[in-house]
């Protein structure tokens, strides 16, 4: 047996889908819901994106389909029906009830009426006779509403250990904790609204803004030590990811080494615009880490929570949205269909 090489050249053509394409692809074939749910998944997984708000034109879309229906009704042929085309039914049906009277329902009885399919007592009378009422099962088996969020760190705060000048300047800054576990208002702001709420220390006249800020600067550090899961509280990203570190060092099981521990924390604290760009290199420039050391940081960020209060609030099951409307158009005598 004798084995040749040569080269040779080869003219042809191949379809490869890229990556982003694939992705496109997948992302058009969702139903509503789940986009939605697909586009908070990738708003918790990377800070830097944000969501832009657009309305849909529905009257433009509904114009649309009254100018395709019109057009089609202007070019649409008369239905013609033939008015004998029906008696050779009609005479084979006369034949077959004639031939089997027993295969026809003949119940002559009259129908109940409304008001009286249901009587007074008809659903005690049902439980009696051991009949169950689903109406009964359907609200026996409906879940319970969950506590909001701010009622459960309410709770939180009352059986909380602090001062008791700290409790109702903890309590306004709960009131301005969003869904995700922030406080993104500033607290020169909390403090003008809040200065009208809450007493002064030796007079009932409300506390003014400049002796008010001081003790909401030391309820903050209490929420944010307290309150859980940790996290909340936090006024951006940064310092959310900090406490959450924080918590892990102070914990009485450490997941991860103390060496991995201080990197992540240094990787957040002085790094983060470099971090969230990927731009790995710069960072191992700048500290003198490792690509390895790094990483390892990185997948210890894995780990921790960019919206930690979302634990607390159970998902109530969303709304069925359709993916698209049926409306009767008046003018016209139709039905037009058009997508959400």
């Amino acid at each position: 047996m004798r084995f040749d090489y040569s080269q040779s050249m080869r003219l042809g053509q191949h379809m490869k889908l890229a990556p982003r394409m694939i992705q496109s692809m997948e992302i058009l074939q969702m139903p509503l819901n789940e986009l939605e749910e697909r586009i908070e998944q990738e708003l918790e997984s990377n800070a830097t994106l944000e969501v832009a708000e657009v309305e849909a034109d529905r009257r433009k879309v509904k114009e649309e389909s009254r100018d395709s229906e019109r057009e089609a009704r202007e070019n649409e042929r008369p239905l013609t029906v033939d008015e004998g085309a029906g008696t050779a039914d009609f005479e084979r049906l006369d034949s077959f009830e004639s031939a089997n009277p027993d295969a026809i329902e003949d119940d002559s009885r009259p129908l109940p009426a409304r008001e009286t399919e249901y009587e007074p007592g008809s659903f005690s009378k049902a439980r009696q006779n051991g009949e169950r009422d689903g109406k009964m099962d359907a609200m026996a088996a409906a879940p319970a509403r969950s506590a909001s969020l701010s009622d459960q760190l309410l709770d939180q705060w009352h059986l909380a250990e602090v001062a008791d000048e700290l409790r109702a300047p903890g309590e306004l800054l709960i009131s301005f904790i969003e869904e995700d576990g922030y406080i993104r208002t500033p607290l020169e702001t909390i403090a003008d609204r809040g200065a009208a709420l809450l007493p002064g220390p030796a007079a009932p006249q409300p506390a003014p803004t400049p002796a008010l800020l001081p003790l909401l600067q030391r309820a903050l550090t209490a929420l944010q030590l307290t309150l859980d899961p940790p996290g909340t509280a936090a006024r951006d990203v940064r310092e959310c990811l900090l406490l959450q570190l924080d918590a892990m060092e102070e914990g009485p099981e450490r997941p991860f080494p103390a060496q991995t521990i201080a990197i992540a924390r240094r990787l957040i604290s002085d790094h983060m615009d470099d971090m969230t760009q990927n731009r790995l290199p710069r960072i191992a420039e700048k500290t003198g880490l490792s690509m390895d050391q790094i990483k390892q940081g990185l997948e210890l960020m894995k780990h921790l929570s960019l919206a930690p209060a979302r634990r607390l609030v159970e998902e109530s099951q969303p709304p069925v949205i359709p993916d698209a409307i049926v409306e009767y158009d008046e003018e016209g005598d139709r039905y037009v269909a058009y997508l959400t």
